[in-house]
């Protein structure tokens, strides 16, 4: 009795034999307790989502033409060595273009699961597939700037 006239009834019940009381009230709960992702993130990630399954299907189309184009010209000009390497080249190209159009695909089905589900780990994975969609994309820039500059040294050494 000493100690809940010292420090209140606030810490010691004054019936050891009452029942505790608890906040009952319901909290406004995320989709998921634990989920650190926010309705504006995946908005965010949404509003990219059907351009990346567009130029994912463009991609497709366009790697099938990028294999058409060399089968096309072997059937109207016949086996020549310059016709091979261009098809090889083409061939190389399509591989490319399907590997990135995947990526874009994996990332706008990931975005969509994380439409409907808001949980972690399909944001992570969306991550994930742009993250390898952009370092492909990056090789392939500087593949491109590369070329361009060996392009001009031999051009100027040409002329």
């Amino acid at each position: 009795m000493y100690v809940n006239i010292l420090l209140g009834d606030a810490f010691f019940m004054s019936n050891v034999y009452q029942a505790p009381q608890a906040d009952l009230t319901p909290k406004p709960k995320r989709v998921n307790e634990r989920n650190p992702v926010t309705q504006e993130m995946i908005d965010n990630l949404a509003n990219g989502c059907f351009w990346a399954k567009f130029m994912a299907i463009l991609g497709y189309i366009s790697a099938g033409f990028l294999v058409l184009a060399p089968i096309v010209t072997l059937f109207t000009t016949g086996i020549m060595g310059a016709i091979i390497i261009m098809g090889a080249f083409f061939i190389i190209a399509a591989f490319v273009v399907v590997k990135m159009s995947n990526f874009l695909l994996q990332y706008s089905r990931s975005v969509k699961m994380l439409q409907e589900t808001g949980d972690i780990g399909d944001m992570l994975d969306a991550q994930e597939y742009f993250a390898k969609y952009m370092k492909w994309a990056g090789v392939i820039v500087l593949l491109m700037a590369v070329l361009i500059v060996v392009g001009l040294f031999a051009g100027l050494l040409m002329h």
